[in-house]
Protein backbone atom coordinates (compact mmCIF):
# COMPACT_ATOMS: atom_id res chain seq x y z
CA UNK A 1 0.00 0.00 0.00
CA UNK A 2 1.30 3.48 -0.76
CA UNK A 3 2.44 5.87 1.97
CA UNK A 4 -0.19 8.43 0.86
CA UNK A 5 -3.00 5.91 1.19
CA UNK A 6 -1.77 4.80 4.65
CA UNK A 7 -1.52 8.43 5.81
CA UNK A 8 -5.07 9.10 4.53
CA UNK A 9 -6.38 6.05 6.42
CA UNK A 10 -4.62 7.16 9.63
CA UNK A 11 -6.11 10.66 9.27
CA UNK A 12 -9.60 9.23 8.76
CA UNK A 13 -9.24 6.96 11.80
CA UNK A 14 -8.05 9.88 13.95
CA UNK A 15 -10.99 12.04 12.82
CA UNK A 16 -13.45 9.21 13.47
CA UNK A 17 -11.99 8.63 16.95
CA UNK A 18 -12.39 12.35 17.73
CA UNK A 19 -16.04 12.28 16.58
CA UNK A 20 -16.75 9.20 18.70
CA UNK A 21 -15.09 10.78 21.78
CA UNK A 22 -17.05 14.02 21.31
CA UNK A 23 -20.31 12.13 20.94
CA UNK A 24 -19.50 10.19 24.10
CA UNK A 25 -18.98 13.41 26.09
CA UNK A 26 -22.31 14.82 24.89
CA UNK A 27 -24.13 11.53 25.59
CA UNK A 28 -22.65 11.33 29.09
CA UNK A 29 -23.68 14.90 29.86
CA UNK A 30 -27.24 14.13 28.73
CA UNK A 31 -27.32 10.94 30.79
CA UNK A 32 -26.20 12.82 33.90
CA UNK A 33 -28.80 15.50 33.27
CA UNK A 34 -31.67 13.07 32.66
CA UNK A 35 -30.95 9.81 34.49
CA UNK A 36 -33.27 9.22 37.40
CA UNK A 37 -34.32 12.86 37.74
CA UNK A 38 -32.51 15.48 39.75
CA UNK A 39 -30.02 14.24 42.32
CA UNK A 40 -29.99 15.55 45.86
CA UNK A 41 -26.32 16.55 45.82
CA UNK A 42 -25.56 19.85 47.46
CA UNK A 43 -22.27 21.40 46.47
CA UNK A 44 -21.21 24.34 48.65
CA UNK A 45 -21.50 27.69 46.86
CA UNK A 46 -17.84 28.39 47.59
CA UNK A 47 -16.87 25.37 45.43
CA UNK A 48 -19.35 25.92 42.57
CA UNK A 49 -17.82 27.48 39.47
CA UNK A 50 -14.76 27.11 37.27
CA UNK A 51 -11.21 26.82 38.58
CA UNK A 52 -7.96 27.02 36.61
CA UNK A 53 -4.86 25.04 37.52
CA UNK A 54 -1.94 27.31 38.21
CA UNK A 55 0.48 27.25 35.28
CA UNK A 56 -0.93 24.01 33.80
CA UNK A 57 -3.75 24.99 31.43
CA UNK A 58 -6.03 22.51 33.25
CA UNK A 59 -9.46 23.49 34.58
CA UNK A 60 -12.18 21.97 36.73
CA UNK A 61 -15.76 23.14 37.02
CA UNK A 62 -18.31 22.17 39.66
CA UNK A 63 -22.08 22.64 39.35
CA UNK A 64 -24.46 22.89 42.27
CA UNK A 65 -26.07 19.61 41.15
CA UNK A 66 -22.87 17.62 41.68
CA UNK A 67 -21.68 17.34 38.08
CA UNK A 68 -18.06 18.26 37.46
CA UNK A 69 -15.93 18.60 34.33
CA UNK A 70 -12.17 18.22 34.49
CA UNK A 71 -10.28 19.47 31.44
CA UNK A 72 -6.66 18.38 31.24
CA UNK A 73 -4.33 19.55 28.48
CA UNK A 74 -4.33 17.08 25.61
CA UNK A 75 -7.27 15.01 26.95
CA UNK A 76 -10.97 15.20 26.09
CA UNK A 77 -13.07 16.67 28.94
CA UNK A 78 -13.71 14.23 31.78
CA UNK A 79 -17.26 14.43 33.10
CA UNK A 80 -18.34 12.99 36.40
CA UNK A 81 -20.28 13.36 39.62
CA UNK A 82 -19.14 14.33 43.06
CA UNK A 83 -20.46 13.45 46.50
CA UNK A 84 -19.63 15.60 49.51
CA UNK A 85 -19.48 14.91 53.22
CA UNK A 86 -18.30 18.04 55.00
CA UNK A 87 -14.97 18.98 53.40
CA UNK A 88 -14.45 15.49 51.91
CA UNK A 89 -15.30 15.11 48.24
CA UNK A 90 -15.53 11.90 46.23
CA UNK A 91 -15.07 12.31 42.48
CA UNK A 92 -16.08 9.65 39.96
CA UNK A 93 -15.97 9.95 36.16
CA UNK A 94 -18.87 8.57 34.16
CA UNK A 95 -18.85 5.05 32.79
CA UNK A 96 -17.00 5.03 29.49
CA UNK A 97 -14.50 7.70 30.48
CA UNK A 98 -11.13 7.26 28.80
CA UNK A 99 -9.39 7.67 32.17
CA UNK A 100 -10.34 5.69 35.30
CA UNK A 101 -14.03 5.12 34.45
CA UNK A 102 -16.20 4.69 37.54
CA UNK A 103 -13.08 4.61 39.76
CA UNK A 104 -13.70 6.96 42.73
CA UNK A 105 -11.14 9.29 44.25
CA UNK A 106 -11.60 10.92 47.64
CA UNK A 107 -10.03 14.21 48.74
CA UNK A 108 -10.30 16.91 51.35
CA UNK A 109 -10.88 20.26 49.67
CA UNK A 110 -9.94 23.66 51.01
CA UNK A 111 -11.33 26.89 49.58
CA UNK A 112 -9.70 30.14 50.68
CA UNK A 113 -11.21 33.05 48.78
CA UNK A 114 -10.22 32.46 45.16
CA UNK A 115 -7.86 29.56 45.93
CA UNK A 116 -8.73 25.84 45.93
CA UNK A 117 -6.61 22.90 47.07
CA UNK A 118 -7.26 19.16 47.14
CA UNK A 119 -5.32 17.33 49.87
CA UNK A 120 -5.30 13.97 51.71
CA UNK A 121 -5.94 12.05 48.49
CA UNK A 122 -7.31 8.51 48.59
CA UNK A 123 -7.24 7.84 44.87
CA UNK A 124 -5.80 5.01 42.76
CA UNK A 125 -6.30 7.05 39.56
CA UNK A 126 -2.87 8.63 39.20
CA UNK A 127 -3.89 10.93 36.34
CA UNK A 128 -6.62 12.57 38.45
CA UNK A 129 -4.51 12.50 41.61
CA UNK A 130 -1.60 14.24 39.86
CA UNK A 131 -3.87 16.83 38.24
CA UNK A 132 -5.65 17.69 41.48
CA UNK A 133 -2.37 18.01 43.42
CA UNK A 134 -1.83 21.49 41.96
CA UNK A 135 -3.21 24.77 43.32
CA UNK A 136 -6.33 26.12 41.62
CA UNK A 137 -7.57 29.70 41.13
CA UNK A 138 -11.18 30.68 40.57
CA UNK A 139 -11.86 31.83 37.00
CA UNK A 140 -15.68 31.90 37.08
CA UNK A 141 -18.12 32.14 39.95
CA UNK A 142 -20.89 29.55 39.92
Amino acid sequence: MSQVRLATMDTRRARWAAVVRSAGVVAAALLFACAGGPRKVTVPAKLVGKWDGQNSGDSIEFTDSGVFVLELRGVDPLIGRCVLKGTRITLRYQLGSIICPEEPGEYTFEVDGTSLKFIDALDTCNTRKDALAQSWRRSEQG
